[in-house]
């Protein structure tokens, strides 16, 4: 017989050696877990965008937006060179008055 894995028992739960290795999060891992949480982190106010630019609000600063992106290589939204998330996303748009004209002013 051979043992896979060993077992460790945690408070009522049993994890092997590998399951233990895949929740554990890494500190480099931890900034970009952060950068997912669902609210934005917006640029200064008085703070220009840098030609060629948009503010992607998960990196939490100015990133080039490409429309060829190795996570998503047939995608055809330009998409943020670090964390991949595309031009589509809410909050983007949002953040970088993406939206055009479908709000018209009475």
């Amino acid at each position: 017989m051979v043992l896979l894995s060993k077992r460790k028992s945690t408070k009522g739960t049993q994890l092997t050696d590998d399951q233990i290795e895949l929740i554990r999060v890494k500190p480099e891992d931890t900034a970009k877990r952060l950068a997912s949480l669902p609210y934005t982190i917006t640029p200064r106010p008085d703070e220009k965008p840098p030609k060629g630019k948009l503010w992607c609000p998960y990196d939490a600063s100015w990133q080039k937006f490409i429309t060829n992106h190795p996570k998503v290589p047939l995608s055809s939204y330009p998409r943020c060179e670090c964390c991949g998330i595309s031009t589509e996303d809410y909050y983007i748009k949002t953040e970088n008055k993406l939206w055009g004209d479908k709000i018209k002013e009475r």
